[in-house]
């Protein structure tokens, strides 16, 4: 065999070697259940004044609806206390209201210790969620962080009670604000593609109707019909080295 021959055929076992290194993980994940992302949102950190006192949250229930785009057999959340200085303490979560509504559990437990910084992905729900449809999930939450991670362009209403009231079916003279605070996703179990849209405030939602799913990414989302995931990570400004709203270049903080 010439040498060219002997270094080609190396060559080619090394390739088949590193495609067995790549392939081998996904061949894994192949085999279990597939998550498509559904809804997500980007998480940010409150520029002073445009958001609640953490305080506000401690010992309240917090009740927030997202638009789902995919539907599947099965969902699971995200939440995330990634600007948190101090760890966030959830007791109960559930997604949907009142006899419909169905505890979530985090490995095994009801409830679940965020910290600082990080972020939490439920274990599967046992909820069959249709496609463009609305869930809602409703937290008590223990203890927050000074510093909160929210959402502020949610352009959907949130419900916050004092005390536990995650299994209610509807919340006595609540506080209503448009932000979200703490839920960065939602998957659902289907084999599909997802795809996320970046942008300033068009993307984010800037002139849709509150509560009216009428971003351009709902319109995407329902145009594909469900058999897509659409997830919008739109910051108003999308300011990363300037002032104005999103994150400036000294970390004061985000806008709306």
């Amino acid at each position: 065999m010439r040498l060219d021959e002997t270094v080609g055929v190396k060559a080619w076992v090394r390739l088949g070697l590193l495609m067995l290194l790549v392939l081998s993980p996904c061949a894994a994940v192949a085999a279990g259940p597939q998550w498509t992302a559904s809804w997500g949102s980007a998480q940010l950190k409150p520029s002073p004044g445009d958001s609640l006192p953490s305080k506000v949250f401690e010992g309240a229930t917090l009740r927030q609806v997202v638009h789902l785009s995919a539907g599947g057999a099965r969902m699971r959340l995200h939440l995330s206390n990634a600007f948190g200085e101090s760890v966030l303490v959830l007791r109960a979560v559930r997604v949907g209201k009142g006899k419909d509504g169905v505890v979530v559990h985090f490995n095994g437990e009801t409830g679940v210790s965020i910290p600082a910084g990080a972020e939490y992905v439920s274990d599967p729900i046992t909820v069959s969620v249709s496609a463009l449809s609305d869930v809602v999930v409703s937290m008590m939450i223990e203890k927050a962080p000074e510093t909160l991670t929210f959402h502020s362009g949610a352009r959907a209403t949130s419900f916050l009670v004092r005390g536990d009231h995650v299994g209610n079916e509807v919340f006595e003279a609540p506080q209503t604000f448009a932000h979200w605070y703490f839920l960065a996703g939602v998957e659902v179990e289907k084999n599909a593609a997802a795809v996320v849209t970046f942008g300033d405030s068009i993307t984010d939602g800037h002139g849709a109707t509150t509560d009216g799913n009428d971003r351009w990414t709902d319109v995407l989302a329902r145009r594909l019909a469900g058999k897509v995931g659409v997830v919008n990570a739109g910051i108003g400004g999308n300011c990363i080295l300037e002032d104005g709203c999103g994150r400036d270049s000294r970390g004061a903080g985000w806008g709306i």
